[in-house]
């Protein structure tokens, strides 16, 4: 297989997420006022921060909180997010290991109702298997192009350190 080269991932990424927009889900700033607990006003006025109408808009100081965002975020938030953390990761953002991380284990470990056995043990495996990119992509109302282009940043991803997130084999306890 040809190397994926970032600048494509890019354009991909852009054509596939340029009509995105938060809507009312949970942008970056709302989602670390609830990471630090915050309440009432101060969650308000956090939320009011996040003024971006576009992904490519969050500004530059608020891309590292991106690997803390997609736990706290919501499925239209996620949608939003998503597209500024893959470009945080392929412009090799100071926490690009912990953004790809976190986006990693937000869309693989995707089995509503299930709870996920600690990658590394036995069960992990099968919990895995059972995880499709169909499932992944219906939950989050994702579009074929944006498929594509996730799948694409996986495979470039593979091709550079994150291979061994995706070694379902291991069976370590």
């Amino acid at each position: 297989m040809e190397e994926i080269q970032p600048d494509g991932l890019k354009r991909t990424i852009l054509e596939a997420f340029k009509d995105v927009r938060k809507g009312n889900g949970v942008g970056v700033r709302e989602t670390a006022a609830l990471d630090d607990w915050k309440e009432g006003k101060e969650l308000a006025e956090a939320r009011a921060g996040d003024v971006e109408e576009h992904w490519w808009q969050i500004p530059e100081e608020w891309k590292g909180a991106l690997a803390e965002s997609f736990s706290f975020t919501d499925i239209e938030g996620l949608r939003f997010l998503l597209p500024a953390a893959l470009y945080a990761v392929l412009d090799e953002n100071e926490r690009a290991g912990d953004i790809a991380h976190a986006i990693f284990f937000k869309l693989c470990h995707l089995q509503p109702g299930v709870e996920r056995p600690h990658h590394g043990h036995k069960e992990y495996t099968e919990y895995v298997k059972n995880i499709s990119p169909k499932k992944i992509a219906e939950h989050y109302g994702f579009t074929a192009a944006q498929v594509h282009a996730i799948a694409l940043y996986f495979l470039w991803w593979m091709q550079m350190d994150g291979s061994y997130l995706f070694d379902i084999t291991t069976t370590e306890q």
